[in-house]
C-alpha cells in the first residue's frame, strides 16, 4: 500500500522517537514533514528518517512515497495501483506514485496512469482526479477527499 505522512499522523522515526505531523513541507533536496516536537517546538523530520507511520512500518520508494507493510487505517486512501481513476471525462488505470516533479515542487502528488482506452501513458496531478474506483470508501465525496490530502494537492 502506498502511503503519505498526513496531518494527525504519529511517525516514529530511528530510535524509537515519535511525533505527531503538522503538515507537509516541500523542501526543494527533501521532502519532510513539520512535526509537533513534544510540545517544545515545531521541527521538520525528513522522510528518509520516518521509519512508520500509526505504527505501521513503512519504507521510502524511489518515487518518495512510503510503502506500507500492510494497511495503514485511514479514512480515505490514495488511489493505488492496479485502481481506476477519472479525470477529463477519461478513465485511467493507475501504475504509480510519485511525490513530485523535481522539477516542480508545488505539483504535489503525480499519478502515472495509462488511460484505459488507448493504453497511452500519463502523467496527472493528484488534484485533477474527479473520481476513485476501489481506493475510497464508497460515499466520499471529493470534496472530502481534497480536504484529507490537501498538503499533497499542488499548488
Amino acid at each position: 500500500m502506498l502511503v503519505v505522512p498526513l496531518k494527525g499522523d504519529v511517525v516514529r522515526v530511528e530510535g524509537g522517537v515519535k511525533y505527531t505531523v503538522l503538515s507537509y513541507a516541500a523542501y526543494k533536496k527533501q521532502p519532510a514533514v513539520y512535526v509537533d516536537a513534544q510540545g517544545i517546538d515545531i521541527k521538520s523530520i525528513p522522510f528518509t528518517d520516518i521509519k512508520s507511520i500509526n505504527g505501521t512500518p513503512v519504507a521510502l520508494t524511489p518515487s518518495k512515497v512510503f510503502r506500507a507493510d500492510s494497511l495503514l487505517k485511514r479514512k480515505m486512501q490514495l488511489p493505488q495501483p492496479g485502481d481506476s481513476v477519472f479525470s477529463g471525462g477519461k478513465r485511467l488505470k493507475v501504475r504509480s506514485l510519485k511525490l513530485r516533479d523535481a522539477t516542480k515542487l508545488t505539483d504535489g502528488i503525480i499519478l502515472i496512469c495509462d488511460e484505459e482506452e488507448t493504453g497511452k501513458s500519463l502523467k496527472i496531478r493528484l488534484s485533477s482526479v474527479d473520481s476513485i474506483d476501489k481506493a475510497t470508501a464508497s460515499g466520499v465525496s471529493s470534496v472530502n477527499f481534497s480536504k484529507f490530502y490537501k498538503d499533497y494537492l499542488g499548488q
